[in-house]
């Protein structure tokens, strides 16, 4: 129950990014470090519902949120995405596959491997001695700063190609073999 480390998506990034997805008529939702937001209740919703314990807070004004960690978004195809990343190519952000269909805008540089570096500077664990599991594009940055990084047998390709060790599937308990 303790943030040790938290970094917010600028004010004006945020609004800018918030009306590029409005402009694209995107369904969206907002993560702070303690509350999930949404507009309205959507397919994002519905899977945040049934597989988080997220609790949504239904807003109509994003502008009044208070420190914004990440927007997660669901694009209709590909084409979505590069439009969502031409549009804000100007801004200090990262977009990023996370799965379930799910893409995040996240302050630039914000991942699994630079948490995992926080994590092991504070633990004084040494680089060397951390595993790491990853299926999707959000983990490739983990599975690099790992000494051992393991990609799951369902991951893409090229998220395989970024570890050390490629183990069976998530449903045929990959993590345990």
């Amino acid at each position: 129950d303790k943030i040790f480390y938290e970094k917010n998506l600028p004010g004006d990034i945020y609004v800018e990014s918030i009306d590029i997805l409005k402009k694209l008529e995107m369904d969206f939702v907002i993560f702070t470090s303690s509350t999930v937001y949404a507009g309205k209740p959507s397919y994002i919703t519905k899977i945040l519902k049934q597989y988080t314990e997220n609790t949504i807070t239904w807003t109509n004004n994003f502008s009044v949120i208070n420190g914004p960690v990440k927007i997660l978004f669901i694009p209709e195809s590909k084409e979505t995405v590069s439009a969502v990343k031409q549009k804000t190519e100007h801004l200090n952000i990262d977009i990023i596959d996370s799965g379930f269909n799910f893409v995040e805008i996240v302050p630039k540089n914000v991942n699994k491997g630079t948490a995992l570096k926080i994590v092991s500077d504070m633990l004084n664990i040494e680089q060397k001695n951390i595993i790491a599991f990853g299926d999707n594009e959000n983990d490739i940055e983990m599975l690099q700063f790992a000494g051992t990084g393991v990609a799951m047998g369902n991951a893409p390709d090229h998220v395989k190609a970024k570890a050390d060790i490629i183990t069976d599937t998530n449903d045929n308990d990959g993590v345990y073999k």
